[in-house]
């Protein structure tokens, strides 16, 4: 996890809501209608202390926005986002789901969410859009995690990021925040690895489809087709104003 939860998942009722609303709680806080109330996030009797409850229940709740891409590894990954998107709202989290159709678009959503609003953000996709999230961080973004539904998951792997659902949901909750410091190439920010020449050519001219029909096997087709065909170009690479020659 790049930054991820600090908080637990949902208190006792009866922590917040005896402290906040004192005399709504009959004997030990379970005989009132209320208080049964207070045992779900749904608040949906007419008493007027549900109506209250409802809002001091909601400072409790976890918010947290969801970027995703819908058509990541071909849409083969969507099950694994319905699947923890339904854990987290029986745990009682607010989700702000916010798909990211295009390019550019999971940074835009990044650059405009702030901690004032959210808890933390998750994006679900691949490398590509995890990558493209991150050129939307700032010093207000909230902490950010990963959900990995893309065809390669490259980042996910090396972070040693869970694969079953469970264990997605739990890391979502209570993941350890953990600071990262990404790369910069040509002004671009990148997590775990930049490339150049005939990898980068292969990356550049992979079609969706070919990844939705082959999945990882694609990247490998591609890349050798690509060193057949542009074999190893010599290239200068500065770093922290080094030139390189490689």
């Amino acid at each position: 996890m790049l930054a991820g939860p600090t908080q637990p998942p949902l208190p006792p009722w009866n922590v917040g809501g005896l402290a906040l609303v004192p005399g709504c709680f009959g004997a030990g806080g379970k005989t009132h209608p209320c208080a049964r109330g207070m045992t779900r996030p749904s608040f949906r009797g007419r008493h007027p202390c549900a109506r209250g409850l409802a809002v001091i229940w909601r400072l409790f709740l976890l918010r947290l926005r969801m970027i995703y891409n819908p058509v990541a590894a071909g849409g083969r990954k969507v099950s694994v986002l319905e699947a923890v998107t339904a854990q987290l709202e029986a745990q009682g989290v607010i989700l702000d789901m916010r798909p990211a159709l295009y390019a550019g678009e999971a940074a835009r959503l990044v650059r405009e969410t702030t901690s004032d609003e959210t808890d933390r953000i998750v994006v679900a996709g691949g490398d590509g859009t995890i990558n493209d999230a991150l050129q939307g961080l700032h010093a207000a973004s909230p902490p950010l995690g990963i959900l990995p539904t893309g065809t390669a998951n490259v980042l996910a792997h090396e972070l040693g990021l869970p694969r079953s659902t469970s264990d997605l949901v739990q890391y979502v909750l209570h993941g350890k925040p953990q600071p990262v410091y990404p790369g910069r190439v040509n002004n671009r920010r990148f997590f775990s690895m930049a490339s150049a020449g005939s990898d980068a050519q292969a990356v550049m001219d992979l079609p969706r489809s070919a990844k939705r029909r082959w999945g990882k096997v694609a990247y490998l087709v591609y890349g050798v087709a690509s060193f057949v065909r542009h074999g190893s170009p010599a290239f200068v690479a500065r770093v922290d104003g080094v030139d390189h020659h490689v």
